[in-house]
C-alpha cells in the first residue's frame, strides 16, 4: 500500500493492525460485535485501523474528516459507536463531553456507511462480511487484479465505493495507491496522478469517467491512462449503446452485483485502444 511518501508490505500491514486490535479489544467499552468509528486523514493508517477493528471483533464506521464538525456530531449521534478511533491530529474534532452509548452490530457486519442525505435525512447502512466478500471475489475475478497491478484508491473515505476500492484491492494481492490527498483541480490532475503512479485500474465518478474518454487536453506526450477504468452511469452515455446502470450497496443480508448472477451482459463502453470501462449493475437481494 502506497500514499504519498508512505510505504507499507502486506506483512507490516498485517502486524500493525493486531498491534492495533490490541489497543481497540483493550478499551473500556469494547464488545466483540459492537461498532467501531474510525476518524484518520487519507492513508495507511486510517486502512491499518479499520482492518484493526475488523481483528477486534467489531464493525467500522468510517468517518470522512473533510466532512464538517456538525455532520461528524450528527453521524455519531446517530450510529452510538461503543469507541471512537481517532488520529490525534483529528482529536479535537470530537466533543470532549461525547459518551457513545453502544450501539451493536450484527455479527455478520462488515461496516456501516451513511447515505449522503441529498434525499432526505442521512442514515446508516449496513454491509455485511458476505456481501463484500461476494463483491471482492467478483472484482478480482472480472477484472484481474492480482500482485503487480496497481488500484488508485480516489473515493472519499466516508463512501462507500472506498471500501470496494480499498478491500478489493488488498484482497487480491495488488498494490493500493491513495493520493495523499483528494486529488484537485479536476480530470487534468487525475490523470496526471495515474500517469505518475503508474495506476492499472481506477474508480471513476460518471462526469470524470466521460471526461477522461474524450481526453480533455490530455494529449500531451507522456500521458498514460490505466488499462481499466471502472464507473458508475446514472444516465447513459452518449457513446453506449446500452441502457444505464446504477452500482450501488444496500442494506441486505446478502447481495451481489446483479449482472454476475443474471447472465445479463455488462455495459461495456468503446474505449481508446488499451483501455477497458464497464457500468456495473445495480445489487440485488439474495
Amino acid at each position: 500500500m502506497e500514499c504519498g511518501t508512505e510505504s507499507i508490505t502486506y506483512g507490516e500491514l498485517w502486524a500493525e493492525s493486531a498491534k492495533a486490535a490490541a489497543r481497540i479489544s483493550a478499551g473500556p467499552n469494547h464488545r466483540p460485535g459492537g461498532l467501531v468509528a474510525t476518524l484518520f486523514e487519507r492513508g495507511t493508517a486510517c486502512v491499518i485501523e479499520q482492518l484493526a477493528v475488523w481483528r477486534s471483533g467489531c464493525a467500522y464506521l468510517p468517518l470522512d474528516p473533510a466532512l464538517p464538525d456538525g455532520r461528524l456530531r450528527s453521524i455519531l449521534a446517530d450510529a452510538r459507536p461503543q469507541s471512537v478511533e481517532v488520529s490525534p491530529r483529528l482529536r479535537r474534532r470530537l466533543d470532549a463531553g461525547a459518551r457513545p452509548s453502544g450501539w451493536a452490530a450484527e455479527d455478520a457486519t462488515a461496516y456501516v456507511i451513511y447515505t449522503s442525505g441529498s434525499t432526505g435525512t442521512p442514515k446508516g447502512v449496513a454491509v455485511g462480511h458476505g456481501s463484500l466478500a461476494d463483491l471482492v471475489n467478483w472484482h478480482r475475478e472480472t477484472y484481474l487484479t492480482g500482485p503487480g497491478t496497481r488500484v488508485a484508491a480516489f473515493a472519499g473515505l466516508g463512501f462507500d465505493a472506498s471500501a470496494w476500492e480499498c478491500w478489493s484491492t488488498l484482497a487480491s494481492g495488488a498494490t493500493l495507491v491513495l493520493p495523499p490527498a483528494p486529488v484537485a483541480g479536476g480530470i487534468v490532475q487525475i490523470i496526471e496522478f495515474l500517469t505518475v503512479q503508474k495506476i492499472d485500474v481506477c474508480f471513476l465518478s460518471t462526469p470524470l469517467a466521460e471526461q477522461m474518454e474524450i481526453g480533455c487536453g490530455c494529449t500531451r506526450p507522456g500521458i498514460s491512462r490505466p488499462r481499466c477504468t471502472i464507473t458508475t452511469a446514472q444516465r447513459r452515455p452518449p457513446w453506449s449503446p446500452r441502457p444505464p446502470a446504477i452500482c450501488e450497496t444496500r442494506a441486505m443480508p446478502r447481495c451481489r452485483p446483479l449482472d454476475a448472477l443474471s447472465g445479463m451482459p455488462k455495459c461495456v463502453w468503446p474505449m481508446p485502444p488499451g483501455m477497458t470501462s464497464q457500468s456495473l449493475g445495480s445489487t440485488a437481494n439474495f
